[in-house]
């Protein structure tokens, strides 16, 4: 299931979107919403608050938690991590802001397949996306 319908779920996350750059997995997004303020990240263990399954297999114990510890986002001047998102409270991501997500390719992708990656936020109320992408260079 997705928060958000097939035709914006394809401009927020376009087909060419997930890359292979210096060895990790950069997804960019582009905010195609409205402004996104950054604000109420949880103190405690940032693993918690999101579930990852990718091609039909969940991140589980130790392995999601170092997972989500070496996850970026870098927006303009900004790169925001689990142990530095309390120093970005309150910055706002416009329409239209791109966000490039960078994560280890613990799966050991490569260019030219295709993946399917379910995200769960539980927020208020919960965001889900999942997405099939295909990896570019």
């Amino acid at each position: 299931m997705n928060s958000f319908p097939q035709y914006l779920l394809r401009r927020l996350i376009p087909p060419d979107a997930v890359r292979l750059v210096g060895g990790k997995i950069e997804v960019t997004v582009i905010n195609v919403l409205m402004p996104v303020t950054i604000e109420h990240f949880p103190d405690e263990d940032f693993a918690r608050y999101v579930d990852i399954v990718v091609d039909g297999v969940p991140l589980q114990g130790e392995q999601k938690r170092d997972f989500s510890y070496q996850l970026e986002a870098h927006f303009e001047n900004n790169v925001i991590n689990v142990t530095r998102a309390k120093e970005h409270d309150g910055l706002v991501i416009p329409l239209g802001g791109v966000v490039k997500l960078i994560a280890p390719n613990i799966w050991h992708w490569n260019v030219g397949e295709t993946h399917t990656i379910y995200v769960r936020i539980y927020d208020d109320p919960p965001i889900e996306v999942t997405v099939e992408c295909k990896v570019s260079q």
